[in-house]
Parts: structure tokens; sequence; C-alpha cells
């Protein structure tokens, strides 16, 4: 699958990501239900970029911006969190 092709699913609502993973499933055969995915680690890269992505989205929809960027700054002290201080200075 293309990069691309994944980042215009993962715009899809929830529910329609779900339906799909679901119809995707039911068109498979036993046989292919039991095949293993291959993956590289260039694909396991990404998915653990996309997975950090949703959970940072979600600790900012349960917790806002700034105290996650708190939680961002113990974890990573880096400095890592600038794009969440540049929007925390934005927001109203």
């Amino acid at each position: 699958m293309a990069p691309n092709t994944l980042t215009e699913l993962l715009k899809l609502p929830s529910g329609d990501r779900a339906e799909l993973a679901m119809a995707l499933w039911a068109s498979l055969d036993d046989a292919s239900r039991g095949t293993e995915l291959a993956l590289t680690p260039e694909r396991i890269t990404e998915g653990g970029v996309v997975l950090l992505a949703h959970v940072l989205r979600l600790l900012v929809t349960l917790i806002g911006v700034g105290l996650t960027a708190r939680e961002i700054d113990e974890i990573w002290p880096i400095g890592s969190s600038a794009a969440f201080k540049a929007r925390r200075t934005q927001e109203p």
C-alpha cells in the first residue's frame, strides 16, 4: 500500500475505517486469513509514528495542549514538544 493511500484512509471517520476493515476481513478466504503479513522495518516505523500521533491527539483532546506538552517534556526533555509549545502560545 502506498503511503499516500494510508494517509487518505486515516482521514476517514473511525466508523468508516472499521466497516472497511470488517469488509476486507470478510472478503478473505481461510488460507489468506492465516497468512502472515511481511512487515519491513520502514512499515513498522510508520505504524509506530501513526500510533503515537493518535495517542497524542487523544491526550490533547482529553487533557488539553498545555498538560500534554508538560507530560511530553517529562518523557522527552530535549524539547521535542516545541510544536505543542508554539501552539499553546497561539491559543486564546
